[in-house]
């Protein structure tokens, strides 16, 4: 990305900046486009700042990292900011206001006293309820009333709220916005997962418990982090083993749905204050399922005579067995790596459809029918938008590997 030379007209600046934003990138590169944004609106932001905020670095470099995220996402063919960057930057700065308090309030009181954030989250539902395709969000959106909705939102801040607390990466570091339909509103891809999970508890709780479709996605996911736990302490995984996690994964589900009986007679009490994912995995770690499955396996072994310590022979061909497995998982990791780095060149779309589908390990797929509730469209045209980011993916890798 190489530098330009500033028109006078500021609003020719942006658009430059815009077209900019959207060329290839490096570390250099993505500090000289800093430098840039820092040119043209530094002025402008420093003017809309207090006394106290003007000796407020990390509320300056927040500002300016928020408002470089908003430029690379901002749709080519919009020309709102452009038209009307002053407001689009009143509210920018109110919006970084916000996010620096994230740290110091916690994130209950955060969610309910966010009301602006509430409003993002409220009118992604009304879009939701409006859109011409019918699918299985809409026709769940289109359940919740007003007051579900209003429910539904806080709740939705609330589940994000709380990933922020407890993610490695500072808060301040994390862009959260962007500009869509002439507002600036927390980014939709940061925050859907939460939100369909939110509607699809609403229904299931209060209207029908036949709308279980939600639970299943993350049983998957449970499924596959179970799988992943066992590999790391015993290495292969075979059928018996297999036959254990599968036994794992629907206890947990059984677990959860008659938690969510208990909960019929008070439903306001439950807060789901995680991805669902991330709240199962905690059922699986407190009845120490993993523990039980491995120590049983153990002790079975032994009854049978397989674990002894009678010869070395059998030592050193498990040793030399697990170099083998060692030397295939590093290659293996190795292409994964590669396969990683050019689906993050292909786009925020394909990049999240892919990994949806094949999940962060590349195992056991995940189906379209399942993954088109939580993109909100059907399960053909998901599958459709799959294959081809996928040719676009094999065509990256060839040129790569």
């Amino acid at each position: 990305m190489s530098t330009f030379s500033f028109f006078s007209n500021r609003k020719k600046d942006i658009v430059r900046l815009i077209e900019q934003s959207r060329l290839p990138v490096d570390d250099a590169s993505t500090l000289h486009f800093a430098q840039q944004v820092s040119h043209v609106f530094d002025p402008l932001i420093v003017s809309r700042l207090t006394k106290a905020e003007y000796v407020d670095e990390p509320l300056q470099q927040t500002i300016l990292s928020e408002l470089c995220g908003v430029l690379e996402t901002q749709p080519l063919i919009d020309s709102y900011f452009a038209d009307h960057y002053k407001t689009v930057l009143d509210e920018l700065i109110e919006a970084c206001r916000w996010k620096k308090r994230i740290e110091d309030i916690p994130y209950i009181e955060m969610a309910q006293i966010s009301v602006q954030r509430q409003t993002d989250i409220q009118l992604w539902m009304t879009q939701i309820r409006e859109r011409p395709e019918a699918d299985h969000l809409r026709r769940l959106t289109r359940m919740l009333t007003e007051y579900d909705q209003q429910a539904v939102a806080y709740r939705t801040l609330r589940v994000f709220l709380a990933g922020l607390h407890k993610q490695k990466q500072g808060i301040l570091s994390s862009r959260l916005f962007w500009l869509r339909d002439g507002r600036i509103e927390l980014r939709f891809s940061l925050v859907r997962q939460c939100l369909f999970e939110q509607i699809a508890l609403r229904v299931y709780f209060f209207y029908t418990t036949t709308e279980a479709a939600f639970i299943e996605e993350s049983l998957i996911k449970v499924k596959h982090w179970v799988v992943d736990e066992v590999r790391k302490r015993v290495g292969r995984i075979g059928p018996e083993l297999e036959e254990g996690i599968n036994d794992i994964v629907s206890q947990v589900k059984i677990d959860f749905i008659n938690k969510c009986q208990r909960k019929k007679a008070e439903p306001e009490t439950f807060y789901l204050d995680a991805q669902l994912a991330t709240y199962l995995f905690a059922f699986v770690k407190r009845s120490f399922a993993i523990d039980k499955l491995l120590g049983n396996q153990r002790e079975e072994a032994e009854e049978e005579g397989i674990l002894n310590d009678e010869g070395d022979l059998s030592q050193v061909i498990d040793w030399q067995e697990g170099v083998v497995d060692a030397m295939e998982r590093e290659y293996v990791e190795e292409q994964k790596q590669k396969v990683r780095h050019c689906l993050r060149m292909l786009g925020e779309k394909c990049h999240e459809i892919i990994t949806r589908h094949f999940n962060d390990d590349f195992s056991e797929p995940v189906p379209f029918q399942t993954l088109a509730f939580a993109f909100g469209e059907s399960a053909k045209t998901l599958e459709s938008r799959f294959y081809s980011c996928m040719e676009k993916l094999k065509k990256m890798i060839h040129e790569t590997l």
